[in-house]
């Protein structure tokens, strides 16, 4: 961890142990030094936030359904003319619950990024990342057919 000397004098801290005693370091005003993690902060000194390394991931994530007034049929995604009743939908679901793994939470989360059977299975021929647990993507592409 990086701290820093945030008074106008020099601050001395103890560094590593060493035979006999410690290794004492002198630090400048404004000054940085490094002290391992699980030591303690001393007086005069502050964290120096050091900027925190991310990683873009890039993930196609569809449109959600949007039910019609009638509730009686949802629109396939992305302009298709497909109708989907209700009751494809819940065979979609119900077979989405079959697979180990998979709970309630992880097929409403799955459904509103594919809405239909084929959107899902399109993903997974195509071996696109599927944004749910690993253990249940896993059983989800083994299983899912």
């Amino acid at each position: 961890m990086k701290i820093k000397n945030i008074t106008k004098e020099k601050l001395k801290i103890r560094g590593k142990e060493s035979n006999p005693g410690f290794i004492w370091h002198t630090v400048q005003p404004n000054g940085e030094v490094n002290i391992p993690d699980n030591d303690n902060i001393p007086n005069g000194f502050i964290i120096v936030n050091e900027p925190i390394i991310t990683k873009k991931i890039e993930i196609e994530i569809p449109e959600p359904i949007k039910e019609n007034s009638t509730s009686k049929s949802v629109e396939a995604l992305k302009g298709e003319e497909e109708q989907v009743t209700l009751d494809d939908l819940d065979g979609y679901k119900k077979e989405l619950l079959k697979i180990k793994g998979v709970g309630k939470q992880t097929v409403e989360d799955i459904i509103k990024i594919y809405p239909n059977r084929k959107s899902l299975l399109k993903a997974l021929n195509e071996g696109k990342d599927i944004p749910i647990r690993n253990d249940a993507a896993k059983n989800l592409k083994k299983n899912f057919k």
